[in-house]
């Protein structure tokens, strides 16, 4: 015989239907035997039976089952099993709510499986309750080596790093656990597994220097493999060892195999073959013909069209930057050695180019309130300065060897500085080894070869103490650090 927890999603199966068809009677015989039966079934089943019900428009059937399942649920004794089956299967931020002492209770007895199984099931829903969310990464970074995380197989270990990318769970503590355990079992894993944790590591920024010379390294090994497998993957990696900051040290990089695997990419994805270009860019691995083959208007041309015909506004402005971004690298890190085409200069009238949007618009608002208050006049500084690079500068100024400002437009001399501060929020920086990501780094290094003293303001700085002070001391750091270097050059 059947138990009445499986007889029970049977019947709701066919409720659903008998509804749907309108034959009253027989909804009524079924929510009798639902409502007969709530005593005995399981907390899987009433959770899925409350999901159900919440989330449908409430008739005078549904209501009874509804508040009766609710009841029996807030009476019944939670056991760690039953709180996984809850959190798994119910998306109602009520239901949760009621049981959270329970359930904060009961993830302290959980196996380091259930909470693996537990993160994928939210991931694959997107389910973002931050509460729930907190307790879990809390609850495992405390019990880490209580569960022996250490000891279990690689593989869930790599699926809870995806599921937690994908919810964008920044758990420093957490994260830097799961990457030594990681570090320690890379052996065991498989190249499609290496692939994965790659492309987790980018979108979480985690940057582990050992993790990722292993996956260098892997990937120099396996390429060939990875290139037949999974092409578009390998085309990934690029992306995120760029995202990452993290320049490969072995030569898979530049080999002509690995290239091999993307012959067609140029034509038949476009999208792909820029992407994969300027990644190079931002490691400074590119070649003049690499260069050249995305600059050329027979390359982008068609490829912004396509944005056009499909109204992809957004993405057709990311590309305009990314291709102004590897025309400045061609002027700025090429060295003379590139002979290639180049943009056009009205190419950011042309193609309406904006510059990126800034996330935290407060704090650059505030550093430039600082500015005015110490500037002499607004002619001694600019907001949001868009470069024809692509580069964005938050604020722009001109200081002399005193740190005084000085107006914009005075004549550039050896005793005045260009300076570009560029406010480093938490999307801006890489977790566990904190620098700049990629595309940033890219815009430090370009600001740089432009001429400018770059002056970076971590967003960590700025709740410390005051802005002003923040601001002050940093731009006397530099104009000093730039002063201790001219001094140094002339011996």
């Amino acid at each position: 015989m059947k138990e009445r927890s499986t007889v029970a999603m049977e019947f709701l199966k066919v409720m659903r239907k008998l509804e749907q068809s309108s034959e009253i009677p027989s909804v009524v015989k079924v929510k009798d035997w639902l409502v007969e039966n709530l005593d005995g079934l399981s907390v899987a089943v009433l959770a899925d039976l409350y999901q159900m019900y919440i989330n449908s428009p409430v008739s005078e059937e549904r209501s009874s089952i509804l508040t009766q399942t609710l009841e029996r649920l807030r009476s019944g004794v939670l056991s760690p099993e039953d709180t996984f089956h809850l959190l798994v299967r119910s998306r109602d931020a009520d239901l949760i709510d009621m049981f959270l002492p329970v359930i904060k209770a009961n993830l302290g007895k959980m196996q380091f499986r259930e909470f693996s199984l537990l993160m994928q099931s939210m991931a694959s829903v997107q389910d973002r309750n931050k509460v729930i969310i907190n307790m879990i990464c809390s609850s495992l970074a405390d019990r880490f080596e209580e569960l022996e995380v250490r000891k279990k197989p690689v593989a869930q270990v790599v699926s809870l790093v995806e599921s937690l990318a994908r919810l964008h769970i920044y758990n420093g503590d957490l994260l830097e656990k799961l990457a030594q355990v990681l570090v320690r079992n890379k052996r065991f894993m498989s190249a499609a597994q290496v692939l994965e944790l790659l492309s987790s590591l980018s979108h979480l920024r985690l940057r582990d220097p050992m993790l990722l010379a292993f996956i260098d390294s892997e990937i120099d090994q396996k390429h060939m493999v990875l290139g037949r497998a999974f092409p578009k993957k390998l085309a990934d990696v690029l992306l995120s060892f760029a995202n990452l900051n993290y320049v490969p040290e072995y030569s898979w990089i530049s080999e002509p195999m690995f290239w091999s695997y993307f012959e067609t990419t140029p034509v038949q994805h476009k999208h792909v073959w820029l992407d994969m270009i300027w990644s190079l860019v931002i490691l400074n691995k590119a070649l003049p013909d690499q260069i050249q083959s995305v600059l050329s208007p027979s390359f982008y041309e068609p490829l912004l069209k396509t944005f056009e015909e499909k109204d992809a506004g957004v993405q057709q402005n990311l590309a305009c930057r990314k291709l102004l971004q590897i025309n400045a690298s061609a002027n700025l890190d090429m060295e003379g050695t590139y002979e290639g085409e180049l943009l056009p200069e009205d190419f950011i009238t042309r193609y309406n180019v904006k510059p990126p949007s800034i996330p935290k618009v407060s704090l650059v608002h505030a550093l430039s309130k600082v500015v005015k208050l110490q500037a002499v006049s607004e002619d001694c500084f600019k907001e949001n300065v868009f470069l024809d690079s692509g580069h964005l500068i938050h604020v722009e100024l001109l200081l002399n060897q005193q740190g005084f400002y000085e107006p914009l437009d005075k004549e550039h001399s050896d005793d005045v500085f260009r300076v570009a501060v560029i406010v480093m929020d938490f999307p801006f920086m890489t977790l566990g080894d904190v620098q700049p990501v990629g595309a940033f780094a890219l815009t430090i290094r370009h600001l740089e070869k432009l001429g400018y003293l770059v002056v970076e303001i971590p967003y960590t700085e700025l709740g410390v103490e005051s802005k002003v002070n923040v601001l002050s001391n940093a731009l006397k750091r530099a104009v000093q650090s730039r002063i201790a270097d001219q001094l140094s050059e002339a011996v």
